[in-house]
């Protein structure tokens, strides 16, 4: 339910949105809540100043019928009113009403209608504003547009519209999308130049800077990320011609320069599921740092060359799959969250888990954060252990893989770029963690998005570093996973078993080589001396749940994970209060209390 708090939130967000668009600052314009004596009228400005007067009864019904799209669109009307009050003041031009009511109704029209919302508009006014409509559709957005019409079904003789594209518009932008090729502009340092095996920066603190002009150079060079992406104001879908709300957009994270650069925002996948994302806003590279270089760079699943059979790694990570899908928050993502009648159904990333916490995979860490990239840079790892790396006989290497729009986490040959992101167990999130899906004999040197960096290292600066990591505890923060995941290798290591419930992950993943639970049980034994216990039950320890139902209870949903989550549109921050009072709503409370 809507709060008066949530309310305001609104209104001070839409009158930003609006304002945005008409060139206005915002931050100066005044906001009163009184009884209004004409009821019509419960939105309006005030003679002698910009700053708007909004009727009490407004705020309450907003609040009552739990719906907002009336105050959005009398917000966007106000604004507007502004605009045309400067304008004529800046020009010297007298007022006419009637010319301004219609325009400042025609702009909150238009501006609905590029948010993805559905509107009806009264027949009486249809003459006056659908032209109007169009012309700042067309003239000021310059979105190209039409009206598109449908009988309201509940009120008779009406007509609800939606704003789409001409059918030129629509194919110059699918056009767009589809004939541009992802380009790769940052050059490779070649052998001698400063960065090179041979002649290596002297830290790699000056790696990093070099490697962060590089990223400024490169973004600045591809036009599609700088100047299509980046300054992309609406979320218009070609493939159906409709406009679409922000958070509805698998490329939101690329396109909103207002919000923190280590923001997680909400953005929605090819798959209707939902990922947590890292802000790539003016991004261009991904990074990726080692404390050794190696010819041949490759994720741990496939370092022994020799190897061609993986059962025992992939049951493994059967096992954690298993134990994972009975944990309550696991559980909730899957299951997806009511918002705003809006179904939030998060990606839970049962890969990237895995390769967070120890088991052998398929992929390979990358992250958007270069400081987590120059930590493992300087560090010596032992099994969740990290150290400064002391060593000056050898040179560190910092990555920087270079993201090419469109299609940079599209399918391609021997890789596959995904978002790992925020999860439900905090690594991966502090990591701000990408994932490089590699197919077996690739090597990650070889990629031509692939740049590298090397550098000597300088044992005072790996300290640092190491000490402003908190000893590595920014990025491997202790949690439930961590400590349940430890137990089972260990009891692996002593009696290898596991549970019937990853042999049936394990056979669903290999249906299309018609693998059976009898048949998998008897090579794990045969070859690797892994028992199935049939009466194993995956779950977490009892003591871990206790910890876990603790921290729900103090507040671990929105002190730790909601905090720096972000929904990009003007009722983002409805979207996220209502995330973070998901423990209090008692369609959900199962998964918060006992």
């Amino acid at each position: 339910m809507l709060t008066e708090e949530n309310v305001e939130q609104l209104v001070r967000g839409f009158l930003h949105e609006a304002c945005g668009y008409l060139g206005i600052n915002d931050s100066q314009i005044g906001i009163i809540y009184v009884p209004m004596p004409v009821q019509m009228m419960m939105v309006a400005l005030l003679k002698e100043s910009d700053d708007i007067v909004i009727d009490n009864k407004l705020l309450a019904d907003v609040v009552e019928q739990n719906t907002y799209t009336k105050l959005r669109f009398e917000i966007y009307r106000v604004a507007r009113e502004i605009y045309q009050r400067r304008k004529h003041q800046a020009e010297g031009t007298q007022e006419d009403i009637k010319a301004d009511t219609n325009d400042a109704y025609a702009f909150a029209y238009a501006l609905s209608f590029l948010n993805g919302l559905s509107l009806i508009i009264p027949h009486q006014f249809v003459d006056d504003w659908h032209p109007r409509i169009l012309h700042i559709l067309n003239n000021e957005f310059h979105e190209n547009c039409v009206l598109h019409s449908s009988p309201d079904r509940q009120f008779k003789g009406e007509f609800i519209y939606r704003a789409k594209k001409i059918k030129e518009a629509r194919q110059a932008e699918l056009k767009l999308h589809t004939a541009t090729k992802p380009v790769i502009v940052s050059p490779n340092i070649s052998n001698n130049e400063k960065g090179s095996e041979t002649h290596p920066f002297d830290n790699v603190l000056e790696a990093c800077r070099f490697i962060k002009e590089e990223e400024r150079k490169a973004f600045e060079k591809d036009d599609y990320m700088s100047n299509i992406l980046a300054k992309r104001q609406f979320n218009y879908c070609a493939d159906i011609n409709i406009y679409n709300i922000k958070w509805a957009d698998s490329k939101a994270s690329y396109c909103h320069s207002e919000l923190p650069a280590d923001a997680f925002i909400v953005n929605q996948l090819m798959s209707g599921k939902f990922s947590i994302k890292p802000n790539l806003y003016g991004r261009k590279f991904l990074f990726r740092g080692q404390s050794k270089y190696y010819d041949v760079c490759t994720p741990g699943l496939f370092r022994n060359p020799q190897q061609s059979y993986f059962l025992k790694e992939l049951i493994q990570y059967d096992e954690l799959r298993a134990v994972l899908a009975t944990h309550p928050l696991v559980q909730l993502f899957e299951q997806g969250i009511d918002l705003w009648h809006d179904i939030f159904r998060f990606e839970v990333n049962y890969g990237g888990l895995a390769q967070h916490y120890y088991n052998k995979t398929s992929f390979l860490d990358l992250t958007s954060d270069i400081d987590t990239a120059m930590f493992f840079a300087v560090t010596d790892y032992h099994f969740d252990e990290y150290t400064p790396h002391t060593d000056t006989s050898s040179l560190g290497v910092m990555y920087y893989y270079e993201l090419s729009e469109p299609g940079a986490f599209s399918f391609q040959k021997q890789q596959h770029l995904s978002t790992i992101g925020k999860q439900p167990f905090m690594r991966s999130g502090n990591q701000h963690g990408f994932l490089l899906n590699m197919e077996k004999g690739a090597n990650f040197n070889e990629f031509s998005q692939v740049h590298k960096v090397f550098f000597r290292h300088n044992p005072s600066i790996s300290k640092k570093i190491f000490d402003e990591s908190k000893n590595g505890v920014n990025y491997f923060p202790s949690d439930l996973l961590q400590v349940q995941w430890k137990r089972f290798l260990k009891q692996f290591e002593e009696n290898p078993s596991v549970s019937l419930e990853a042999v049936k992950f394990n056979v669903k993943d290999n249906a299309a080589h018609h693998e059976t639970i009898k048949n998998i049980s008897r090579k794990l034994e045969k070859m690797y001396g892994i028992k199935v216990d049939k009466n194993r039950t995956p779950a977490f320890d009892a003591d871990l749940m206790d910890k876990y139902y603790e921290d729900m209870k103090n507040g671990w949903w929105q002190d730790v994970f909601c905090k720096d989550i972000y929904f990009v549109s003007a009722d983002g921050i409805v979207y996220k209060d209502m995330l973070m009072q998901v423990p209090n709503d008692t369609r959900y409370a199962r998964f918060f209390t006992r």
